[in-house]
């Protein structure tokens, strides 16, 4: 099963709100980004996960990152794996449960008419004349399916569009199974302590 959680990064500071600690090796990583920006982002998608791990009652007290970056919860007994994701003033994070080897992606962009001029180089030749939101839900796509370990042929994909402070964000998840894709639920959380398992 797959579900999708997307947020908003609340405008304050890091320490705002009363957050589960978030383990010691994402500490040390969140930290270490420089940039303040990427640093909420990342720092905020990682309780995000956290607490959604916590409200499908997965055990999860250490991560550990593979040789190509890609965290997963160490000496876990569970078969699990997640995806993270952050956009301008928004974090996702999709967890596929009974994974059975499959890996998962998620990727959330804000809508912008920047992307209009990158219309060829996502889309193909043609296709310039998409609206902003379609070519970011092709975006989405090829970031998803990447992140599972997939190509644009053989992954499945869900797609829901949310708003967030007046801002429309795309947010698509991807996996090789299409039985776990039609399941995918998607959930709009406000407070990342609690989030009711629905």
């Amino acid at each position: 099963m797959i579900h999708v959680f997307f947020a908003e990064i609340p405008d304050c500071g890091d320490d705002c709100g009363n957050y589960e600690p978030l383990p010691p090796e994402w500490e040390k990583y969140v930290c270490g980004i420089k940039d303040e920006a990427r640093r909420r982002q990342s720092l905020y998608g990682r309780r995000l996960l956290v607490s959604a791990l916590r409200a499908l009652r997965i055990k999860a007290e250490e991560f550990v990152s593979d040789e190509n970056g890609r965290w997963r919860i160490k000496d876990s007994i569970e078969n699990v794996d997640f995806s993270l994701s952050h956009s301008g003033k928004a974090v996702a994070v999709a967890i596929l449960t009974n994974a059975g080897g499959e890996k998962i992606g998620v990727d959330a962009e804000l809508v912008s008419d920047r992307i209009l001029k990158l219309g060829e180089r996502i889309a193909g030749k043609g296709e310039t004349m998409l609206s902003a939101e379609e070519l970011t839900r092709i975006w989405t796509q090829k970031e998803s399916a990447y992140k599972a370990g997939a190509d644009m042929k053989s992954a499945f994909f869900a797609t829901e569009t949310r708003e967030i402070c007046g801002e429309k964000y795309v947010v698509t998840v991807a996996c090789a199974s299409r039985k776990a894709i039609e399941k995918a639920k998607f959930y709009r959380i406000k407070d990342y302590k609690c989030i009711p398992y629905i």
